[in-house]
């Protein structure tokens, strides 16, 4: 959610739904060459969209148009869990090549961060808000 403009994946058809209006009306757009595709997260003015089964993240400035970025999930963790973004970060979660739990941030899907790894351990999430929002009226 960014203000008024929400995101939904349509996860059976590799695809977003996209709202303008505080969503009252949705308009779907194909994420090309994606599959699987999961989590939604968007901070500093880009959309990302994580898609476990063709290994891809993909990016966006307006939620219609998308493009892959460079790096594919695999590059960093063994197996991905989720994607999520907080304070200009996208933190993407899951096992490194060890099987321990790991964390890796980027603000521009070039560059990679570790900011948390853990044997033994398995990470599904990461959220945070920091206003009370709700896509229910």
């Amino acid at each position: 959610v960014n203000g008024a403009t929400a995101l939904l994946v349509d996860f059976a058809n590799n695809r977003v739904l996209l709202s303008t209006d505080s969503g009252s009306n949705w308009t779907p757009h194909a994420i090309t060459g994606g599959t699987s595709c999961s989590d939604a997260a968007f901070t500093m003015g880009i959309y990302a969209i994580l898609c476990i089964g063709s290994d891809t993240i993909h990016i966006s400035t307006d939620g219609q148009n998308w493009s892959t970025a460079s790096l594919a999930p695999s590059n960093f963790l063994s197996s991905v869990q989720s994607l999520t973004a907080a304070n200009g970060f996208f933190y993407i979660s899951g096992q490194d090549s060890g099987g321990a739990a790991s964390v890796m941030r980027t603000a521009d899907f070039i560059s990679f961060e570790n900011v948390f790894t853990r044997a033994g351990s398995t990470v599904y999430d990461r959220a945070e808000l920091t206003t009370l929002q709700s896509l229910l009226p």
